[in-house]
């Protein structure tokens, strides 16, 4: 039961950042081009890492992470200072898969 507390805190800290407008330090214009690419990267990453700790399933973090990834794009398209955008959802699935193999991989 304990396993499953990281992964639903985590999920809550994503509905959260993904409700607020990005803080000005961490715009692109502030920083780099595809910062946002990273951020998604680094917590779908962690995202699909906890969910395939409490359910080692390639397939079921696969669709976990489309399916979450989706809903926050979706949650962001109805905000007027975030949009959807396609990449991110690419993303967001690319790095939780990555995720789930760092969990599978390196802390069996």
């Amino acid at each position: 039961m304990f396993k499953w507390v990281p992964f639903i805190l985590w999920c809550v800290l994503i509905f959260y950042l993904s409700h607020r407008p990005v803080p000005q330090p961490l715009t692109e214009a502030e920083t780099f081009q595809g910062i946002d690419i990273l951020y998604h990267f680094i917590v779908y990453g962690v995202l699909g890492f906890l969910f395939y700790r409490v359910y080692p399933s390639f397939t079921a973090t696969f669709l976990f992470c489309l399916l979450y990834g989706l809903s926050d794009e979706l949650h962001q398209a109805i905000l007027p200072y975030r949009s959807f955008e396609w990449k991110d959802l690419g993303v967001d699935v690319i790095s939780g898969i990555t995720g789930g193999g760092v969990r599978w991989k390196f802390f069996k």
